[in-house]
């Protein structure tokens, strides 16, 4: 998956001409990047980082 968003991305900049279109093709590749950054969360630590800061 992390394949696909390097691929993705790297497409992304070098097809589109305009700065501003990035923004409208780059909203495909976010729900695969969330799905990532969600696999990565140490599930067993996550409680105790969240009481420290609460």
């Amino acid at each position: 998956m992390i394949s696909y968003l390097l691929v993705f991305a790297s497409i992304l900049g070098n097809c589109v001409p305009i700065l501003g279109a990035v923004l409208r093709y780059k909203v495909v590749a976010l729900p695969f990047l969330l799905i990532v950054l969600t696999m990565l969360i140490d599930k067993e630590r996550l409680p105790s980082k969240i009481r420290r800061f609460i």
